[in-house]
């Protein structure tokens, strides 16, 4: 989440309202937080304006892993995808061991806003 990402984010929501994709469908936006701070109030709206415009958004908590882990270490989701059970006051597992909450959260999601516009989609036909 920074203004070069969230600007982009808008140019395509944008095209897309203009139906300049294809046949892409827009699904919503997801955000990654750039800093484990609370972001600048500026940037915190200029989010909400880019939400606005993709008409759905989910956000992925602050993972410092992100950094320096590549996509095939990271622990995968799966539609059925199970958190393990974490021992209250107990560290949460690594990304690289447990999908991260705000991850599993926002990609389950994502997953039901696809499925419901698949069915949308191949019943209108």
């Amino acid at each position: 989440m920074h203004a070069a990402g969230l600007d982009a984010a808008h140019r395509l929501c944008l095209q897309h309202q203009a139906g300049a994709v294809g046949g892409c469908s827009l699904l919503g936006l997801v955000t990654v937080a750039a800093t484990p701070d609370k972001p600048a109030l500026s940037l915190s709206r200029r989010r909400e304006l880019v939400a606005a415009a993709a008409g759905a958004s989910w956000h992925i908590d602050w993972i410092p892993e992100l950094l320096t882990t590549t996509p095939p270490e990271l622990a995968t989701w799966t539609p059925n995808y199970t958190a393990p059970v974490v021992k209250r006051f107990a560290r949460p597992p690594a990304p690289t061991d447990a999908v991260p909450t705000s991850v599993a959260a926002a990609a389950a999601e994502v997953f039901t806003a696809a499925a419901e516009r698949w069915r949308g989609r191949t019943t209108k036909s």
